[in-house]
């Protein structure tokens, strides 16, 4: 009996724990769903992988939220992951051709036109709809809309010394541009090509601004010309040559080969930690105390190339630290660059990806740093690393395979070195909700010229570059809202402008309906002072009214400050004196305001602590024709103090 009782017991103690599991399962989804209908991906993003854990999960309610996350990601503009999180979903369910349309998009998000065009045809064959299918291609003419294309950068291509093969390890050495390739002497065509695949040859060329001339392969750095050389870097202050090669395994092998009375020695073997450590490329800082290199190291790190870097003690290079998770990600991290205190580096991992290895930057000074995106045309669908900057300051150069024309790498140029900040955000109206097709302007503050103009995109999205060195003006319109201009700018980043700081902000648009009360705090100074202070909301006010000469403004102003009532009725005089005097100053004539002043009244249910901390005030306004009635608070829904 105490045998069925026990059984009994934990069959019931089990099935509570399988049902609360999938509550709390349940629950998590429902908060993800909701910040995802919210458009705050982001956090919908982390709730979803966090209810993935759940090992209660069924196969369907796993391939469920895969499909979540990856169409997170895709709002969020990172396209390779959400590829990555599709087809985890999809190996589910390879067959269900609802989702076709979805995977074609993420895959023309990627660059990948060619299989996307073949989901788009299998889903045009399922559902026999040759008009879907026609739409759905004449997207692969032209590029993805949210890949935002930086206007103060241009990149070239530099076709006459761009060969078949690869290349890789660009540096700049006594004013020359040195890169390794397998182009030289490399015939595609013939039969032992792959053969001779991996076989790199060191190449120097003349720089000429944005222009490659003259590149011949090296003959004058004797441990150039007898290693099969990757990459190299040249220690600060010398011209001793670390670099990677190929040693007789096959295995990339750091050496270096030391520059002595004009001559330089031959290769040795550099041991970091002791250890011999498989090293793809790397950078040193300026003061040559520190070297950040790519590396596999098998048993630690993410499993992949991770940067690591290591600090010269004397003359031995110390234990590598790994260089943590916002620089590292799951996937590979490669060719480090350093300018000043700039870390350059190129990763296939990273959360904000256009596809292939994008090039990143992060502050190695900064105590919270954050990894950004170079994005477009530093950035592309395909595979972009290897950038360096010119010693003098203007431009550099990189590697990229963006040219479909062409399977191998080509080397690109780009001639300034720019300074801009990547400004995004989501546009809401007062309510929250998303705005989309808000017309949003750039003016240059000081010579009031447009730039450009834009439009937010789906969920209230926003994106576009500001010159770091400029202020500008933002002006937002959307039909039934109160137009509203912002002062945008950006922060000066100093000598390391391609850091690309990202700037977030969300901006609220404020709805109008004619007749409707409003209602402004804190427009002037919790003081005797009488200065407008919350200008953004007049301003936009002042807009709208310049912009409709037959509309006119009731204000009723609440105000408190001392408990002397008469003195309350002359500052709030003031008050209202000031507040004409700004609308006119913005094209408002005072003869198109009508107003009301009350003192010491407060809504019925203010608190009373923020009475005292802030002597705070209320302004209600209502705009409507000139012979219309309008509708204000009734003065018995406020309390007398």
């Amino acid at each position: 009996m105490n045998f069925f009782v026990k059984h009994a017991f934990r069959v019931v103690v089990l099935a509570a724990m399988f049902f609360s599991a999938s509550a709390v399962s349940a629950q998590t989804t429902s908060k993800a769903d909701a910040a995802f209908n919210k458009a705050e991906y982001a956090n919908a993003l982390q709730l979803y992988k966090k209810n993935l854990n759940n090992e209660k999960l069924s196969v369907s309610a796993q391939s469920a939220i895969c499909h979540k996350i990856a169409k997170c990601y895709m709002e969020l503009d990172y396209y390779r992951p959400a590829r990555q999180w599709f087809e985890k979903m999809m190996q589910q369910n390879p067959n269900n051709t609802a989702i076709y349309p979805l995977y074609a998009e993420i895959l023309r998000c990627n660059g990948s036109y060619l299989d996307a065009l073949s989901y788009y045809y299998r889903y045009s064959s399922a559902v026999d709809d040759t008009t879907k299918l026609e739409s759905m291609r004449s997207l692969l003419l032209y590029p993805v809309g949210n890949n935002y294309q930086n206007p103060f950068v241009t990149l070239n291509g530099q076709y006459s010394i761009n060969t078949f093969g690869k290349k890789r390890g660009l540096q700049f050495f006594n004013g020359k541009l040195f890169y390794s390739t397998t182009g030289y002497m490399l015939d595609p065509s013939a039969s032992d090509y792959n053969d001779h695949i991996n076989d790199y040859h060191v190449f120097q060329s003349d720089v000429s601004g944005k222009t490659l001339a003259n590149s011949l392969p090296v003959s004058d750095i004797p441990v150039f010309v007898r290693n099969r050389v990757l990459s190299f870097a040249v220690y600060p202050g010398t011209n001793d040559l670390y670099f990677v090669a190929l040693n007789k395994k096959g295995v990339p092998t750091l050496y270096i080969s030391q520059y002595i009375d004009s001559t330089y020695s031959n290769k040795k073997e550099v041991r970091i930690g002791g250890k011999s450590l498989p090293v793809e490329s790397l950078a040193f800082t300026p003061d040559g105390r520190k070297m950040i290199f790519s590396a596999y190291i098998e048993g630690k790190g993410s499993g992949n190339n991770d940067l690591w870097m290591s600090k010269l003690e004397g003359k031995n290079w110390q234990e590598p630290v790994n260089m943590g998770g916002v620089v590292n990600s799951h996937g590979d991290e490669i060719t480090p660059f350093i300018s000043g205190s700039t870390l350059f580096f190129s990763s296939n991992g990273q959360t904000e990806n256009y596809g292939g290895f994008d090039i990143y930057s992060v502050s190695l000074d900064s105590p919270k740093p954050e990894v950004c995106n170079l994005k477009m045309p530093y950035n592309s669908f395909a595979d972009d690393f290897c950038l360096v900057l010119s010693p003098d300051g203007e431009g550099g150069f990189l590697v990229s395979t963006r040219d479909t024309s062409m399977l191998d790498d080509r080397i690109y140029s780009f001639s300034e070195k720019p300074n801009y900040t990547f400004c995004k955000g989501f546009v809401y109206d007062n309510s929250g909700r998303s705005l989309e097709g808000v017309n949003i302007t750039i003016v240059d503050t000081l010579s009031d010229k447009v730039l450009y103009m834009t439009k937010s995109g789906k969920n209230g999205k926003y994106g576009f570059f500001l010159d770091s060195a400029k202020p500008y003006r933002l002006e937002l319109e959307k039909e039934n809202y109160f137009p509203l201009k912002i002062e945008a700018n950006p922060p000066k980043q100093g000598d390391e402008t391609l850091s690309n700081p990202t700037k977030k902000e969300n901006i609220i648009l404020d709805g109008f309906e004619m007749n409707k009360p409003y209602k402004i705090t804190g427009i002037f100074h919790h003081t005797a002072d009488v200065e407008v202070q919350n200008t953004l909301r007049l301003s936009s006010l002042a807009t709208f009214l310049k912009d409709n000469p037959n509309l006119v403004l009731y204000v009723h102003l609440f105000g408190y400050l001392s408990e002397e009532e008469d003195f309350n009725e002359i500052l709030n005089k003031k008050r209202i004196s000031t507040l004409l005097g700004y609308l006119q100053d913005h094209g408002v004539m005072s003869s198109r305001v009508r107003y009301e002043t009350y003192e010491n009244l407060l809504p019925t249910d203010f608190p009373d602590v923020e009475i005292k901390t802030d002597k705070t005030y209320l302004l209600y306004f209502v705009i409507c024709p000139q012979k219309t009635r309008p509708v204000l608070p009734k003065t018995k829904e406020f309390r007398r103090l």
